[in-house]
C-alpha cells in the first residue's frame, strides 16, 4: 500500500473535545500543542507517550494535511453548533479522514457486526494484517483503534469480543453530508450504489439518511452518476 498507519494511541473522547474546542478559539498550532500538553500531563505523565498522543490529536484537529483543512474548518463550525451525539460523529469523521488506517479498522468492524453481530479482536487483527502487513505494529495499532472505539462508547464488550453498544445514532442532514465527505476524502472516492452510501461499514455507529439529490446539492462533493442508482463520488479540493 501503504499509507501512513500513524494511529498508535488509544484516544479518549474528552481529549478530542479539548483539542477541537481550543482550535475553535485559535488556529495557532504552537498554542494548541502547549495547551494540550498541559491538559494531558496528569493522565499521561510519561513524556514520550504524551508526545505520541499529541501527534495524533494535532493531526486530527490542529494540523491536518492541507487537503483536509477545509473539511476540518467546516467540521469545527458544525461542532460549535450541535449536540454531544453529533459531536461524536464529527470527531469520528475527522479521525477517519486524518487516519485512513482507523477507517479501515472501522470498516472491518462494521462488516463483521453486519455479518455476525459481533467482532473479535483476533478477526479484526487478522483482516487488518492482510491489508497492512502482519507486524506487531499493525496488531498494536488495530488494538488501539478498537480501544478508542470502545472508549467512545461506540463498541461494547469484553475479553476481545465487541458488539454495538447502542442503537445507531440518527444524524442531521448537514452532519451526515459532512461525515460522508470525510469518508470519501479518506478513501479517495466512493463507487457504488447510492442506496448503500448511508450504510458504509465504517459508519456502523451512525444512521445517515442521504439521497442522490442531497449529494448533488452538496458543493463539496462531485457526483458522477452512472445511472439513477449507481454513482462515483469524489470530494472536491477547495
Amino acid at each position: 500500500m501503504h499509507q501512513m498507519m500513524g494511529f498508535d494511541r488509544r484516544i479518549k473522547l474528552v481529549w478530542l473535545v479539548a483539542a477541537a474546542s481550543h482550535v475553535l478559539r485559535s488556529h495557532d498550532e504552537k498554542a494548541v500543542r502547549l495547551y494540550l500538553d498541559e491538559f494531558l500531563q496528569n493522565e499521561i505523565p510519561a513524556l514520550e507517550a504524551r508526545k505520541k498522543t499529541l501527534t495524533v490529536l494535532m493531526r486530527i484537529w490542529a494540523s491536518p494535511p492541507s487537503a483536509l483543512e477545509s473539511l476540518r474548518d467546516r467540521g469545527l463550525a458544525l461542532f460549535a453548533g450541535t449536540d454531544s451525539v453529533e459531536r461524536v460523529a464529527i470527531h469520528w469523521g475527522m479521525t477517519i479522514a486524518a487516519y485512513p488506517f482507523f477507517r479501515e479498522v472501522a470498516d472491518v468492524v462494521g462488516r463483521l457486526l453486519r455479518l455476525q453481530g459481533e467482532a473479535s479482536l483476533s478477526q479484526v487483527t487478522r483482516r487488518i494484517c492482510e491489508r497492512w502487513g502482519d507486524r506487531e505494529r499493525t496488531r498494536r495499532s488495530a488494538r488501539h483503534a478498537l480501544q478508542t472505539m470502545r472508549e467512545w462508547n461506540l463498541l461494547a464488550g469484553e475479553r476481545g469480543v465487541y458488539r454495538l453498544s447502542a442503537e445507531r445514532n440518527l444524524l442531521s442532514k448537514p452532519v451526515s453530508l459532512w461525515l460522508l465527505e470525510a469518508v470519501i476524502a479518506s478513501q479517495g472516492q466512493f463507487n457504488g450504489a447510492i442506496s448503500g452510501i448511508g450504510n458504509l461499514p465504517c459508519l456502523y455507529p451512525f444512521a445517515v439518511d442521504v439521497g442522490l439529490r442531497d449529494l448533488r446539492r452538496c458543493e463539496h462533493l462531485e457526483v458522477h452518476s452512472v445511472d439513477a442508482h449507481v454513482a462515483s463520488i469524489l470530494a472536491k479540493q477547495d
